[in-house]
């Protein structure tokens, strides 16, 4: 036994075969012990996080954070293992340059701090950007429970921002510790180089801004169905460079920010009623002292319908080489659902068709 044990105390390249076991044995054990560990953790961090949202985000936070959370422990453990067989790794040169204080190396063990430091702060920052986003649906999931539209507005932008800023930061990161960039002189430089950056990122910068103007004025908030220009749908997010609208038919219009403060913007969620407008052609044979009766006789029954909201209009619109164009202008209230303006709106048009004849034009915003 004490022989057994002596075998393991045997150099081999400058490290101990019991060192060189004990990395073979944590390297291959790795995937195991990364997914009980991230269980292990997730699990204890799921308590908390169910605590912090009443319960019901649970899952939400073991789905986010269990995949960056492996991979962060992989990274731990694959260095600690490879930490028992420094000596060998160093005696590995992998490449050879030359600079103006000489020549220099990079050898294997070098390489495997620079790789786990590179790999362990991506994953570390990609967790933080996970924590942000599961605390963020917290949040914006209570403030739509207690219909707080401006701060189910102002979430989204807020959080990407934060994620924006936590790359940002990794970035930099990476940049000191993996390659060894002088962080101070490189912000220093990015100084003198801002403008021609502002000018290549004009655009997004423009849309940052109309981002903040649109928050500040609260023309729309989210959930609200807005229209700009042939564009028409229900906000979903307001980003920091575009918002997302959702179409009727399903469709996901992304317009940039920078378009709905510079454009007329019609936010639908605010008017009171709809608008409905049907054009009506009429036989010039017929007389014309026929056509004041025609029109008070069509505003009459309109205005018989119950569901109307506001005035009725009919008058002359215009003219073409054999008929009369007759506009008629009535209101529908616009909490009614869009399936019951239109069956309404239908038959509105059917009881004019009957009075006069046929239908041409019938447009319903």
């Amino acid at each position: 036994m004490a022989d057994f044990f002596q075998f393991f105390q045997d150099e081999l390249w400058g490290a101990r075969l019991g060192d060189y076991l004990a990395c073979f044995l944590i390297l291959s054990s790795t995937f195991l012990l990364k997914r009980l560990l991230a269980k292990l953790f997730v699990r204890l961090g799921a308590g908390i996080a169910t605590k912090f949202s009443e319960g019901t985000h649970g899952a939400a936070f073991r789905n986010l954070l269990r995949k960056p959370l492996e991979w962060l422990l992989a990274v731990i453990l694959w260095f600690y293992a490879f930490s028992f067989i420094e000596d060998p790794l160093r005696d590995i040169v992998l490449v050879h340059w030359k600079r103006k204080s000489g020549t220099e190396s990079l050898n294997l063990d070098e390489l495997v701090h620079l790789l786990a430091a590179f790999f362990g702060i991506v994953f570390f920052i990609l967790l933080c950007s996970r924590t942000i986003d599961f605390i963020f649906r917290v949040k914006a999931a209570k403030a739509r429970s207690k219909a707080e539209k401006s701060r189910v507005q102002v979430l989204p932008l807020l959080k990407d921002v934060l994620k924006i800023l936590l790359w940002t930061l990794g970035f930099f990161w990476i940049l000191g510790v993996v390659f060894e960039v002088n962080i101070p002189a490189l912000v220093t430089g990015l100084g003198i180089g801002g403008v021609a950056i502002a000018l290549a990122a004009k655009e997004t910068i423009e849309n940052l801004l109309a981002s903040f103007s649109i928050l500040a004025d609260k023309p729309f908030a989210v959930e609200d169905t807005v229209k700009l220009g042939t564009l028409q749908g229900k906000v979903e997010r307001i980003g920091f460079r575009s918002t997302r609208l959702r179409a009727s038919d399903g469709t996901l219009l992304i317009v940039p920010n920078k378009k709905l403060i510079d454009e007329a913007l019609e936010n639908l969620s605010e008017r009171e009623r709809r608008i409905v407008r049907v054009q009506v052609p009429i036989s010039r044979t017929r007389k014309p002292e026929e056509l004041p009766e025609l029109l008070h006789r069509i505003k009459n029954f309109v205005e018989q319908e119950a569901s109307l909201a506001g005035s009725v209009s009919v008058s002359i619109d215009s003219f073409t080489a054999d008929s009369l164009i007759v506009l008629v202008v009535y209101h529908l209230p616009d909490e009614l659902p869009e399936a019951a303006v239109l069956e309404q709106a239908g038959r509105i048009n059917a009881k004019i068709f009957e009075e006069i004849g046929s239908l041409v034009v019938t447009n319903t915003p």
